[in-house]
């Protein structure tokens, strides 16, 4: 595989014999004391240099990446910044990027805020430079950078160098004062500098007239000196050269390009042409493309001879051409064999493809225009690209394809559509999924053989989470079914994605133990193929069918279990799938009565959303919210929070969603004493529910909030007899916790019926549910109805201490806003911890980690593997210890050798896995 990524990361090297430019270098050191200095020129001007030799020798850490059109692709931006960052030592590691970048319809804005949490853990100074910037035209990327700079911790820098200004928030930066700027009556050279380029480091001994007279000519610009000093080069009358010399910059450079490629013979030349459709160049892959022998010394004397070859690594393995010289060589190309630009392309591709790196064949594929070639590829590495997170990519290439290539290729489709779906492009992935067919074009419409059964089945799959996202739960199951028959036991993947969205059905249906047996198959499938933002999501849901069973402990453990096995502890900053596990985690701890760490939990999610997006987890969140203010007697604010959760739900999507607002808005019209209007939301809402018959359990949280409400009103025709009927499907299908919810309502409709001793039976049964696991908002939100009932049991002897703890809570509840809750959340959150801990270790038994790892170093190995996790060196960690840097290196290599690690990034990944730091 070829390490192209480690090659953008290198400070360029400083040329030899180069032009001091002591004043302007200071001038640049002394402007890092704001947040960015833009250094803004067209081509030639040395800026680039000029950077380079300002950070040289400086004590500060400094991360150079040198951009290019791949890094408009947001993920491998961040990922080339996050590994120039830990180069540099700037930060421990990329892992906690990796993985954040690895989540599918990642947020950009997180990924740079997870770069400035990381900086700013490590402390710093660090200067971070991101080179050739105009090379940058995606939006995303400019937004996230202008949020990196921002939030840059007060030691740190960025420098931008560009050919022009780029869309960051320049003026607002200026009018702070946090932007200094660099540009062209900056960058140009004096008389004395163009003396030193020309004569001392060119040996050109012009007169100082000449001199003068290039640089008037020039404007200083160290590209077109530099041009025409190699034009110059062995010329016996330079004063009739600098006398006819003229014309704008482009016209220079094309005249002085054309001049200097003359001088070096057709073989060089022909050589620098063919070879400048690369990116980047070495000497086998110039081989593979121009079919010659001799790339190797053909770059040693480009480089020789100064032909802005640029050497990327210290083997003289890897080169780059200068951006300007590329275009204008690839400009004359063009010109001489135009037909040759796709030949070239296509060689380059397959070099490529043997080496490993598809994507890098794929591109030149495309170049090439061959675009079956770029069909196959992209098949090979589509999965890999859309399960980590590299959905824009995928779309950008296939918008390349036409219609009738994704005919034929009915899991390029499948895939796409996939993407589309991940970034809720629901139009897009509908037609897209359409293209695919029956996704049995390839083999003539015979979809028995197994590749082609595979391709039928993830289309199906594709339309079953289509259906599930508009609303079509009934259809979604009926292609789930069909999916999962018409799929091999190997498409491990696929299966894994329909057996989810078939548990995710049956939850929304009342089947909760499918739902979960589903979803324990979908997660081990999830295990064995994809990247953990699937488990998070899956185990999300099995907390959900934990929660709705009534086992909420087990629910809280699956939630924190997870969350621990996805935070990075050196970012603050979790990957954004978590923000469905803090959600259901939220849920779980508010039905403890436990309200600060619920709301806690659900600003948590929010947090994670705001930059990240996730709509779903957003809008639980949001809900979760609008619960705990209601919970806190704030109606007004509870209102608020739910209209903002209504605004987060997209039109057309999750549409089973809106009688449940419609309900809970009802609720809180009912709260606010205006019955009226509560009984005619509650009337449209009961109305909608009742039209889904197949899925009828979905909205029985809606009509138990309709049941509220007409309680409230003094309405109680009917309220029973649904109720009982709720309550014995709702006890079939083993949905414990909306159980205990329903025998409470209808014990408060019985005693408004005056049926007192009815109304003590159920409650008795709801109490009996709800003690083992510790309910408590499922009776202290129903208020003062509910407390009486509690009252005469208590007076009965019933309940024991369970009860107590309930009338307990409806004290606090009734209590003054204040502190009164704050030290049983802290004894909660103590427990919590302890359970915590030992969900770590069931869950890494079921990973197979050792339960107990710690026993795997010595205390001093843990030391030192912790001082690794902090970014020191061997030297700095034997300070540290007291030691001797051979016995830390001793010890380094015993800490790789047992936790089974090629080298020091890779242990401390391995000990954050096995829980170690």
């Amino acid at each position: 595989m070829v390490d192209l990524v480690a090659t953008k990361t290198l400070p360029p090297r400083l040329p030899t014999g180069l032009v001091r430019r002591s004043a302007l270098v200071e001038r640049l050191r002394d402007r890092f004391s704001g947040r960015l200095t833009l250094v803004s020129a067209p081509p030639g001007y040395g800026k680039t240099t000029l950077v380079a030799s300002a950070l040289s020798g400086l004590p500060a850490r400094s991360a150079w990446v040198s951009l290019d059109e791949g890094d408009n692709d947001p993920t491998l931006f961040w990922r080339s910044v996050g590994a120039a960052l830990a180069d540099a030592g700037a930060i421990a590691s990329t892992r906690a990027l990796d993985r954040l970048a690895a989540t599918p319809n990642c947020s950009t804005d997180l990924l740079a805020l997870t770069l400035v949490n990381e900086l700013a853990g490590l402390g710093g100074p660090c200067v971070l430079v991101l080179d050739d910037y105009q090379e940058i035209d995606d939006d995303a990327v400019h937004r996230s950078v202008g949020r990196l700079v921002d939030r840059l911790p007060p030691h740190d820098h960025v420098i931008v160098v560009a050919r022009a200004d780029p869309p960051l928030p320049l003026a607002r930066l200026r009018a702070r004062g946090q932007l200094h700027e660099l540009r062209v009556t900056d960058l140009r050279f004096s008389t004395d500098e163009a003396t030193a380029l020309l004569n001392e480091t060119m040996g050109l001994h012009l007169e100082a007239d000449q001199v003068a007279a290039l640089n008037e000519r020039t404007e200083g610009w160290a590209a077109g000196l530099r041009l025409a000093g190699l034009s110059l080069e062995g010329r016996r009358d330079p004063a009739a050269f600098v006398a006819a010399f003229g014309a704008t910059h482009p016209y220079v450079l094309d005249y002085l390009t054309e001049e200097v490629l003359e001088h070096q013979g057709d073989d060089l030349t022909d050589f620098l042409c063919s070879t400048s459709v690369l990116d980047r160049l070495c000497a086998r892959l110039c081989d593979a493309v121009t079919g010659r022998t001799d790339s190797r010394e053909m770059l040693r004397r480009a480089e020789a001879a100064n032909l802005f070859v640029l050497r990327l690594d210290d083997e003289s393995t890897w080169y780059r051409y200068h951006r300007l010289f590329t275009d204008l060589l690839r400009h004359r190309l063009g010109e001489r064999d135009p037909g040759a630009v796709p030949a070239l392309h296509a060689r380059a591709s397959r070099w490529f493809e043997q080496e490993g790196d598809l994507e890098e064949a794929t591109r030149h594929a495309l170049a090439a225009g061959d675009l079956d070639r770029v069909a196959v590829l992209l098949e090979r590495i589509q999965v890999t690209l859309v399960t980590t997170g590299r959905t824009a990519t995928v779309r950008k290439w296939l918008s390349a394809l036409p219609e009738e290539t994704l005919g034929r290729h009915p899991m390029l489709a499948v895939w796409g559509s996939w993407a589309c779906f991940l970034q809720g492009d629901i139009a897009e992935a509908r037609r897209l999924v359409a293209l695919a067919g029956d996704g049995d074009a390839a083999a003539g419409g015979d979809a028995a053989a197994g590749g082609d059964a595979a391709a039928a089945g993830a289309v199906e799959t594709m339309r079953a989470f289509l259906s599930r996202a508009v609303g079509d739960l009934a259809l979604s199951l009926a292609q789930s079914h069909a999916a999962l028959a018409r799929l091999p036991p190997d498409a491990v993947l696929i299966r894994g994605l329909a057996t989810f969205n078939l548990a995710v059905l049956h939850s929304f249906g009342g089947d909760i133990e499918t739902a979960r047996r589903l979803g324990e198959e979908a997660l081990a499938l999830a295990r064995d193929s994809r990247p953990f933002w699937d488990d998070a999501i899956i185990s999300s849901h099995l907390a959900r069918v934990a929660m709705h069973s009534g086992r909420l402990r087990e629910a809280e453990d699956i939630c924190r279990a997870t969350i621990a096995s996805g935070l990075d502890v050196s970012s603050a900053a979790p990957i954004p799938v978590l923000a469905h596990l803090y959600g259901t985690l939220g849920d779980v701890c508010l039905e403890l009565d436990r309200l600060s760490e619920a709301e806690g939990c659900f600003e948590r999610a929010l947090k994670i959303c705001a930059p990240a997006g996730e709509p779903a987890a957003a809008f639980l969140a949001r809900l979760g919210l609008s619960r705990v203010l209601f919970a806190r007697g704030d109606v007004p604010g509870s209102r608020q929070a739910l209209e903002h959760a209504d605004d987060t739900l997209s039109p057309g999507l999750a549409p089973w969603v809106r009688p449940y607002l419609r309900s809970w808005a009802a609720r809180l019209t009912a709260a606010e004493g205006d019955h009226t209007t509560a009984l005619d939301l509650a009337a449209r809402t009961e109305a909608t529910c009742l039209e889904d018959s197949e899925f009828a359990e979905i909205h029985y949280p809606a009509l138990l909030n309709t049941a509220r409400v007409r309680l409230a009103a003094g309405e109680t025709a009917d309220i029973g007899r649904r109720l009982s009927a709720m309550a014995v499907r709702a006890e079939r299908q083993g949905r414990t916790r909306l159980l205990i919810e329903i025998l409470t309502v209808k014990a408060e409709c019985l005693a408004a019926e005056g049926r007192d001793d009815d109304a003590v039976a159920e409650m008795r049964r709801a109490l009996a549910l709800a003690g083992p696991e510790g309910h408590v908002r499922a009776f202290v939100d129903e208020g003062e109805p509910v407390a009486r009932l509690l009252r005469t049991l208590a007076a009965q002897g019933h309940g024991g201490d369970y009860l107590g703890r309930l009338l307990a809570a409806f004290a606090r509840a009734a209590a003054p806003a204040g502190r009164a809750g704050a030290s049983s959340d802290r004894a909660a959150a103590g427990a919590a911890s302890d359970r915590a801990a030992a969900a770590g270790r069931r869950r890494r038994a079921a990973l197979g980690l050792p339960a107990s790892p710690a026993p795997l170093l010595s205390p001093r190995e843990l030391e030192v593997v912790r001082l690794l996790a902090r970014g020191m060196s061997n030297r700095e960690i034997a300070a540290e210890l007291y030691l001797a840097e051979g016995t830390v290196k001793k010890h380094v290599y015993n800490v790789c050798g047992k936790l089974g690690a090629a080298r020091r990034s890779h242990a401390v990944a391995r000990a954050r896995e096995l829980g170690l730091l």
